[in-house]
């Protein structure tokens, strides 16, 4: 984030691009689990999966949709 002193205060740019919704499938690798679809909203979809992944079961994931209404 850029921030600037202008005439009659502070100005904040955010470098980031707009957050966007997605429409994600999830399906885990263990063959007794149903997939499951889930919404999110992020800045980097794939940052985002990166860190949704942490910690779990093995799993693959597909974007579906993206930039959808909520």
């Amino acid at each position: 984030m850029e921030v600037t002193k202008s005439g009659n205060g502070w100005h904040y740019k955010d470098d980031k691009p707009p957050k966007q919704w997605y429409k994600i499938k999830i399906t885990p690798s263990e063959e007794d689990k149903e997939p499951f679809v889930f919404k999110v909203e992020t800045h980097d979809i794939e940052f985002t999966m990166e860190q949704y992944q942490r910690n779990r079961e093995p799993l693959e994931w597909e974007m579906l949709n993206w930039n959808i209404r909520v």
